[in-house]
């Protein structure tokens, strides 16, 4: 396992630059503080196919449309957006100017305060950085918009870390690209905006800054983009996709001569054209943007976009840099157009790394939430949902305090905490689903101490949360208690099955019921008119605290324990079509706790305990089984923590194993397993 690199996590005040000896470390955690996220590189599986990134390293905040340069082994960041979508303001635009060592990512500095600005252009030129344009908010949150566009060019010196001024713009301009190409700059597509509205522009200008009087001049273009991605190829210039104010986003390629001053048609890229990012390295032209593939173009003349690589976070308004011969780093950038989807993390592509590239990345961060186990979790627009809980660390700590009913999200792309609305209700090991159709999710029965102080026990009662306005009402009552079960959706309704009812009121040899029946009820519609009613199956035998999921019309049914508090072995599959039962082969050791998830063609048992010669065991093993080939597998032998108390789920096609089973001061460990990439 490699070494654990402690890495930024949050905004953090003005520090000296890259050439400042003095530690970071003391200011940067009063900044955040106290605490930041940590990633290990973990279990170097071989993989097949092309070359995927890693994480090297965080943002100090997610970013959108700020400027981006590489320059003498440091990633220089300008500028950007981080308030909501398209409700701009003064309040959500980058002052920041920083530097990350590409070297040790953990080093990263603030260098100088910039006026407040996104769609800046940061261009390296002749050992200089030249920021070029940008939009600036002249409104506050509270104020109707008032945007535009910039016309000023600055220079950067690293070396003394100094402004000087350049000759600016002869029309302001933003959402647009500059590229240095021959010693000279060239800015091409975007628009200006202002009091007057907003123009798209129609030439591309070009300077000389080494000229004894430096001046822009302007070239035609055969096309009018914002949103677009540029860099130099070979001596020329490439322009790739954008938004165009006719046609939409488009897929075109424009490839610029310097020499004769003439535009020719390249390929159409392949992807989505909206918000893409593009650099020069060895090989070709590199671009890529909301999927993640990576494409190139081999050569200005080449006839059509090559896919060379993946990364793990698809992203728009982002930036990707060459940072060496084969090796580029992309940053920043939202999925969607939610806060939410903003991306912190740094990645890390090595095109010549096929072989032995990790298939496992393991992160852990701060985290505010109360409870350490049993949550109910539910994942939406990338993150994770967490609902109740367990307080404590034991196995079986249930005093009435012990309970929480705390609610939380958690980003994975800003690793930002969120508190929502509680509970209506402390409560731990529901269930919860989200509602097919709707912007709602259930949260179901569960176990929680009684009235006015009385012994815990399992609950029958539901609530329905709101995920669009956050809110909770009083959903449909089981028809009796039920924890520790199990709860998927098919087909347009909810299916309830197995678990346990324990009362303590109820007569010593009455207190333990373990359910056999299925529940149903209908999912899409008024959730006013939810009912869960019995159906005509039953179970073939009884199990409480096992994995389930519902796939391709079946739903499979692994683990647990019975009657007798013995683990579970057979495997059993519902035919939600035809009632009937089957079995499948059992996995190589009973597991109790976990859970089961389908990510493509396959099903994926995480978390939980196996069972050993010892007695019950924590399992941080992954297996995958094929329902085709009616055959399992071991993805990963060791997820890198303990992963009794964890939660497994997919996320964008890849297994999430995420827990808050700590001790100490609130922490979440999460590891990131690209499961189709795998050797079993």
């Amino acid at each position: 396992m490699a070494s654990t690199l402690l890495l930024l996590a949050a905004s953090l005040p003005i520090l000296q630059g890259p050439s400042s000896t003095e530690s970071q470390e003391t200011r940067v955690r009063r900044a955040h503080g106290g605490e930041f996220p940590t990633l290990a590189e973990e279990n170097e599986t071989e993989i097949a196919g092309l070359p995927t990134s890693r994480t090297i390293g965080f943002m100090p905040r997610g970013l959108t449309s700020f400027g981006a340069a590489v320059h003498g082994g440091w990633l220089y960041v300008a500028g950007g957006y981080f308030g909501k979508p398209h409700a701009y303001s003064t309040e959500g635009q980058s002052r920041a100017f920083t530097a990350i060592n590409l070297t040790d990512p953990r080093d990263v500095r603030l260098l100088s305060d910039i006026d407040p600005i996104q769609g800046i252009e940061l261009v390296p030129l002749e050992g200089e950085l030249v920021t070029v344009g940008g939009m600036r908010a002249l409104n506050t949150a509270d104020e109707d918009a008032e945007l535009e566009s910039c016309s000023c060019v600055r220079a950067f010196d690293p070396e003394t870390e100094e402004w000087r001024r350049l000759p600016s713009l002869p029309h302001p301009r933003s959402s647009h690209r500059a590229v240095a190409l021959g010693g000279r700059l060239y800015v091409v597509g975007g628009w200006t905006l202002g009091a007057d509205g907003r123009d798209w522009a129609e030439t591309m200008h070009v300077l000389d800054p080494s000229a004894p009087e430096p001046a822009w001049r302007s070239i035609e273009v055969p096309f009018r983009a914002r949103a677009l991605a540029a860099c130099s190829l070979g001596g020329r210039l490439v322009v790739t996709g954008g938004i165009t104010p006719k046609s939409g986003v488009s897929s075109e390629t424009w490839i610029f001569d310097p020499f004769v001053e003439t535009w020719t048609q390249g390929p159409d890229f392949p992807d989505w054209g909206f918000g893409l990012s593009s650099t020069e390295m060895e090989g070709g032209a590199f671009c890529a943007g909301s999927s993640g593939q990576v494409y190139a173009l081999p050569s200005a003349d080449a006839e059509e976009w090559q896919l060379r690589g993946t990364l793990r976070h698809g992203r728009i308004f982002h930036e990707l840099r060459a940072e060496g011969p084969d090796s580029l780093v992309a940053l920043g950038g939202i999925v969607g157009m939610g806060t939410a989807g903003r991306v912190r993390q740094v990645e890390r592509l090595e095109l010549n790394a096929i072989a032995n590239e990790p298939v496992i990345e393991h992160f852990a961060v701060p985290a505010p939430a109360d409870a350490k186990s049993r949550y109910g979790l539910m994942v939406e627009s990338r993150s994770a949902l967490l609902f109740g809980g367990n307080r404590g660390m034991a196995q079986h700590g249930f005093d009435a305090d012990a309970f929480s009913s705390s609610a939380w999200r958690f980003d994975f792309g800003t690793m930002k905490w969120t508190a929502l609305d509680a509970l209506p209700s402390a409560r731990q090991s529901m269930q919860v689903l989200r509602a097919e159709g709707t912007p709602v999710g259930i949260v179901a029965g569960g176990f929680a101490p009684g009235a006015e102080g009385t012994a815990a026990a399992s609950q029958s009662g539901t609530w329905i949360y709101d995920v669009e306005f956050g809110d909770w009402k009083a959903g449909p009552s089981l028809p009796a208690g039920r924890s520790q079960f199990g709860l998927v959706a098919h087909d347009g309704r909810a299916y309830a099955f197995g678990g346990s009812d324990y009362d303590p009121s109820r007569a010593r040899a009455e207190r333990f019921v373990l359910h056999t029946n299925v529940l149903s009820a209908p999912l899409g519609g008024d959730t006013d008119e939810m009912v869960f009613e019995p159906t005509d199956i039953e179970l073939p035998r009884a199990r409480r605290a096992f994995a389930s999921v519902a796939h391709e019309g079946k739903i499979y049914m692994v683990g647990g324990l019975g009657d007798g508090f013995e683990p579970v072995e057979p495997f059993d599959v519902l035919d939600l079509d035809t009632g009937a039962w089957s079995e499948a082969p059992a996995p190589p050791r009973a597991r109790v706790g976990g859970d089961l998830v389908a990510i493509g063609d396959a099903l994926y048992l995480a978390c939980g305990s196996e069972e050993t010669d010892d007695g019950l065991e924590a399992s941080r093993r992954v297996l995958r089984f094929d329902p085709e080939a009616n055959v399992w597998d071991v993805v990963v032998e060791d997820v890198g923590f303990d992963t009794k108390h964890a939660r497994a789920f997919e996320l964008d096609g890849r297994l999430y194993v995420f827990t808050l089973h700590r001790e100490g001061a609130g922490r979440a460990e999460y590891a990131v397993i690209d499961v189709a990439r795998a050797q079993g």
